[in-house]
């Protein structure tokens, strides 16, 4: 890819590209089956967890894994279990550090989670139950959020250093 000229420097042009996508693992427990509750509500309680995690492959491309965890409880009693990790192949060049790492958990994560939701969705209707409805992530928040508490726990780190000296 030609890169245009800065100050007398040849630059390249950042490239990100979805190269394939693929379930990694996935888990349904259904230790009750819809048919067994009565008056299941249309809008049951389901606690979703999200989570981003990226390793770099040869060739500047980075394999990350968007891990989704979502439980239904109905009166204290667990309905279903549904463990999803589903990955995807992204091919990440001329970005530095930590633009990378901002694509990879932000931007590789939004093109991979319309995806997982539509197969956690349609694995709970396999399940016997009504699809649950989940709403976008906003995963620059989630992005933002793990920054600030990587910052935090360095400057603790940094912190016990200096009261240890």
């Amino acid at each position: 890819m030609s890169g245009k000229k800065v100050n007398g420097t040849s630059t390249k042009q950042p490239r990100f590209q979805c190269l394939g996508q693929a379930v990694r693992d996935l888990s349904f427990e259904c230790p009750v089956p819809a048919f067994l509750v009565e008056n299941v509500p249309s809008d049951m309680d389901l606690n979703l967890s999200v989570s981003v995690s990226g390793r770099e492959q040869p060739e500047s491309t980075w394999d990350v894994t968007l891990a989704l965890r979502a439980e239904s409880k109905l009166e204290g009693r667990s309905l279903f279990l549904i463990e999803l990790a589903y990955g995807g192949v992204f091919l990440v060049e001329n970005l530095e550090d930590d633009q990378r790492d901002a694509v990879l958990h932000v931007d590789a994560a939004a093109m991979l989670y319309p995806f997982a939701r539509q197969l956690l969705m349609s694995t709970v209707v396999e399940g016997g139950y009504r699809p649950p409805l989940l709403d976008a992530v906003n995963f620059g928040a989630i992005y933002q959020q793990s920054m600030l508490q990587k910052q935090a726990a360095e400057s603790k780190e940094e912190q016990q250093e200096k009261n240890a000296k």
